[in-house]
């Protein structure tokens, strides 16, 4: 990343020694009339002070980044990691083994061979958030994973199965991490997380059954939490470095990027709501 003032933008590569030729730049639009592409560094690229020097800027990670930059550069840096991703890691035909090479602008790769000649396109795995909602209580159900950082919960989220519907998806993964039973599930956000290449699904979902059974090989703890939990822990990422303190607030929720902290942000605000019915107790 690169700084323009004190605004964190990403560096201009031009075709340098430190650019992987082996893999072709890829053409990812254009954006305030110029014409974007990503390329390939080699791995030394991120230790050479000369290179990051004269392109002032330095290797942060992907997350870090997503979070430091405009929204329009943010879209950007997504897009690119998913092509190059998927060019770096596509390199022979699922059909007849044989080489594939880039085409129209590397966004998708073709078989070499003239009989098979098969296209295959990036692939992008849809995954379900669900915000679950108790409609008599208005509390939220979190689950924590072994792998968050201290005192993490987050929305429960998994992949939608081949021959399911987002909605089929956020009855089921619910059911199976914390044995609850919802319906009345509505789509209300999307949001591109490339890690490297899922569509984040965030649905609103209603609680039938409020008793936990979660499964501990999925989940180290699963709770209701009330509303205003949430809201006091989405207003301490908030605050700003110099008014930050020791926070009172029993838990933290994920970083302003991720779907689950913007789901849980447009409950607490109520914009949530823009989007999804009010059926029933105290919502």
């Amino acid at each position: 990343m690169s700084s323009m003032g004190h605004t964190q933008r990403l560096p201009t590569i031009l075709m340098t020694d430190m650019v992987d030729t082996t893999h072709e730049p890829i053409l990812l639009g254009e954006l305030d009339g110029t014409c974007k592409y990503v390329v390939k560094l080699k791995d030394e690229a991120k230790d050479n002070a000369e290179f990051l020097t004269n392109v002032e800027a330095k290797p942060v990670a992907l997350r870090l980044a997503a979070t430091l930059l405009p929204q329009e550069e943010t879209s950007l840096l997504a897009q690119a990691h998913g092509f190059l991703s998927f060019n770096v890691s596509y390199q022979f035909c699922n059909h007849c083994g044989a080489a594939v090479a880039p085409v129209e602008g590397g966004v998708k790769k073709q078989c070499v061979k003239t009989e098979c000649r098969k296209k295959v396109y990036p692939p992008v795995q849809p995954v379900m958030i669900s915000l679950v909602v108790d409609p008599k209580t208005g509390n939220l159900l979190l689950g924590r994973a072994a792998r968050y950082s201290k005192g993490m919960y987050s929305l429960l989220a998994g992949f939608i199965e081949v021959g399911e519907s987002a909605e089929e998806a956020v009855v089921r993964e619910v059911m199976e991490e914390a044995g609850v039973e919802v319906d009345n599930v509505t789509i209300v956000y999307s949001h591109v997380w490339p890690m490297p290449s899922q569509l984040m699904i965030g649905c609103y979902a209603e609680a039938k059954t409020t008793e936990i059974n979660f499964d501990k090989t999925e989940l180290e703890d699963c709770k209701w939490f009330p509303e205003s939990t949430i809201a006091a822990a989405i207003q301490q990422q908030y605050k700003k470095q110099d008014e930050e303190k020791e926070s009172e607030v029993p838990i933290t929720v994920p970083q302003r990027l991720a779907t689950a902290h913007q789901l849980m942000k447009m409950y607490t605000e109520r914009t949530l709501f823009d989007h999804v019915p009010r059926n029933s107790g105290k919502l």
